[in-house]
């Protein structure tokens, strides 16, 4: 007894549906893969951008990426603010905030702090400046520790003022101009924060 040829037709039938179901697996397994490392590459990201904050919250404070809470407020002078909320689970437990420093002797330049929600100064820094070097850039922790005197201020335990004008924050002799707008544009920002709720202004980018 012979066995019947097979029919073409079935021959390529069956590859067909054998190579569809190694394609439907290959596919299924890159899904799955991708989901795997597109969840650890935003994980990476957001740690990242938290590591880059942690002189102004302990990154171990707070579990959000506060760069995705984030809001435009009013700031000093007539200039505007980013604030991002940074939250532990649910609850805001401090803020971020970009702002700029008018009344130097260039343009505004811009700074950032941590600011808790106590209206408290956790670390205070410049990111971009325009000052006459040689005297405004004084401020700079690079030249020395002015900077340092924000942390743990606040607009109830100081004078947002240098202490030529009667304030409590230090200056440089022959060198006031930046000090002032620097101290008088932190308190600026701690005023315009203290009363707002940053979720109800504009998100940052729109």
């Amino acid at each position: 007894m012979t066995d019947t040829p097979e029919n073409p037709k079935m021959k390529y039938l069956k590859a067909g549906l054998t190579l569809s179901g190694v394609t439907l697996v290959c596919l299924c397994l890159i899904f799955a893969v991708s989901g795997i490392t597109g969840d650890v590459i935003a994980r990476g990201k957001i740690n990242a951008r938290n590591a880059r904050y942690a002189r102004l919250f302990d990154p171990a404070s707070f579990d959000n990426d506060p760069a995705l809470d984030c809001h435009v407020l009013p700031g000093p002078g007539n200039t505007l603010m980013e604030v991002m909320t940074v939250r532990k689970g649910s609850e805001p437990i401090g803020y971020i905030v970009n702002y700029s420093v008018t009344g130097g002797y260039s343009s505004p330049f811009t700074m950032i702090a941590g600011v808790r929600t106590d209206g408290t100064v956790t670390y205070a820094d410049i990111v971009q400046f325009n000052e006459t070097p040689g005297l405004g850039d004084k401020v700079l922790r690079a030249n020395g520790s002015f900077l340092d005197s924000f942390a743990g201020a606040s607009l109830s335990t100081r004078n947002f003022n240098v202490k030529k004008d009667g304030g409590d924050f230090d200056y440089y002799t022959g060198a006031t101009v930046t000090p002032r707008a620097v101290v008088r544009s932190t308190g600026s920002m701690l005023e315009k924060l203290k009363n707002a709720d940053p979720g109800t202004f504009p998100s940052c980018g729109q």
